[in-house]
């Protein structure tokens, strides 16, 4: 009896009907796309073999080709788990696995070729690029755009328009040894240019802007993948040297080598995340910023916290138990500590200051203040003690009005950060333009204050480690 994976080969032959031969199919062959739409979606192409002596027009003489991937397969079928309602089952069935990146559009040339020569085996082996038609491969490079004016902004650009007079005359598709000519200008390739305006990051040229092209140099250093709806992979070993993960739309994945940063941000540029090379962590949402542990969260500075709100700054230590119309508020990972009612402790090895610009108010059962020197008490108003109870008071001494009391002092506000004539530090950068006109600047508010060291922003951020922007006078 043959096996299962033997069947499987066998029905595959017997799938394969016409078997003509002619010479013709002995060789590998150029053929076009005529038809990309395969009803059975494994990839299978209809073609019209280059050279032939019939029209491309007569859909009777286009031939099926299948594709051949790089890497494809399923799992052994012979090693699944069978019997009763196995089949039934993930464990009694197959896993599909491979490389899937087709089918080619209409028009495009594929290299083709005929299993012993039988029409009706056709492969597809592969695909030939256009010729000059590869500027966008594989990470939508930057590059000159069409414009009235003569400072036009570097932009991501599209394919050189074949079809145009300038290309036609810069004879672009010249295959002579010295290469098609790059000097010519190309569309704006709007949706990859609309995702980095987006973002804040047009005139990035480590985040935002690149030069991954095929046709950077020769041989390549470049490498990776651009999908047709513009969604990318690219590895590039010479110029930036980076893996990057892009789609098109603009969230990314950036792994750069050259400027030892990794950086990820969302299509909208509403947040973003960067490691740099001296290991500065910044990260920046345009709404919140969540974190929540089922245990514990550490943060430990060797050198300063700093801890700012532009509103209110909340700290709570909760009862672990803790109900409310009988149902508890708190997550069962917290009640799952017993019934605990959260302590907040605050050490200082120094001096330990407290300001509040319109007064601090202490609540609770009882109320301890210890100190192992002197202990002082100031008002520029009246000050009253008022006890529900006895009222007690114990010293060696007591005086009233005289000696005249020494004063406490009064404990200054923190700092904003500053440059040594006082201005403030920072630049604030919004998400509105300063007009409609391309490539304009973002709004921006300089010298806002913080007590922060680093105030990160939206895109374009200036205060990045590693820098490099284009268009910038």
């Amino acid at each position: 009896m043959a096996s299962k994976s033997d069947s499987f080969a066998k029905s595959f032959l017997k799938r394969q009907t016409g078997n003509s031969k002619s010479t013709q199919y002995n060789t590998i062959q150029l053929a076009e796309v005529m038809e990309n739409v395969d009803g059975a979606k494994m990839g299978r192409l209809r073609v019209h073999l280059l050279g032939s002596q019939t029209p491309s027009t007569d859909k009777n003489t286009w031939k099926t080709v299948q594709w051949v991937s790089p890497f494809a397969g399923a799992s052994n079928p012979n090693v699944l788990l069978a019997g009763g309602d196995a089949e039934n089952t993930y464990q009694g069935t197959q896993d599909a696995y491979g490389m899937w990146m087709i089918p080619p559009d209409v028009g495009n040339i594929v290299a083709v070729a005929f299993v012993n020569g039988q029409d009706a085996m056709g492969l597809c082996l592969g695909c030939l690029y256009q010729p000059g038609i590869n500027h966008m491969i594989p990470g939508i490079a930057k590059g000159t755009t069409f414009s009235d004016n003569n400072d036009a902004p570097i932009v991501p650009v599209s394919e050189v328009n074949r079809r145009s007079v300038e290309a036609q005359n810069l004879d672009v598709f010249d295959d002579s040894t010295t290469g098609p000519k790059d000097k010519v200008k190309r569309a704006t390739h709007t949706p990859m240019y609309n995702s980095l305006t987006t973002q804040g990051l047009e005139n990035d040229n480590i985040r935002g802007l690149t030069d991954s092209s095929a046709r950077r140099e020769s041989p390549s250093k470049v490498f990776g993948f651009l999908t047709p709806g513009g969604h990318q992979f690219v590895m590039d070993d010479v110029s930036q040297k980076y893996i990057r993960l892009r789609t098109i739309g603009g969230a990314q994945l950036l792994l750069d080598d050259s400027h030892s940063v990794v950086y990820v941000i969302n299509s909208k540029g509403t947040g973003w995340v960067e490691i740099t090379e001296s290991g500065k962590i910044e990260v920046f949402g345009a709404d919140s910023i969540s974190m929540r542990s089922e245990k514990d969260i550490n943060i430990r500075a060797d050198r300063d916290i700093n801890i700012e709100s532009g509103r209110h700054t909340n700290i709570k230590a909760n009862n672990t138990l803790d109900k409310k119309d009988d149902e508890f508020t708190q997550p069962i990972s917290t009640r799952n500590l017993g019934d605990i009612k959260g302590n907040v402790h605050i050490h200082s090895a120094g001096n330990f200051k407290v300001t509040g610009g319109s007064g601090i108010d202490l609540s609770t059962t009882t109320f301890n203040s210890f100190s192992t020197l002197a202990q002082k008490f100031t008002t520029d108003g009246e000050s009253h003690i008022n006890a529900g109870d006895f009222h007690h008071e114990t010293a060696p001494k007591i005086h009233m009005n005289g000696p005249i009391a020494l004063k406490a002092t009064k404990v200054p506000g923190i700092s904003f950060q500053a440059d040594a004539d006082g201005n403030l530090l920072y630049t604030n950068i919004l998400s509105e333009r300063t007009s409609s006109s391309l490539n304009s600047p973002k709004v921006t508010e300089s010298k806002r204050g913080s007590i922060l060291t680093r105030f990160t922003t939206r895109e374009p951020y200036p205060d990045h480690e590693q820098s490099n922007l284009e268009n910038q006078s």
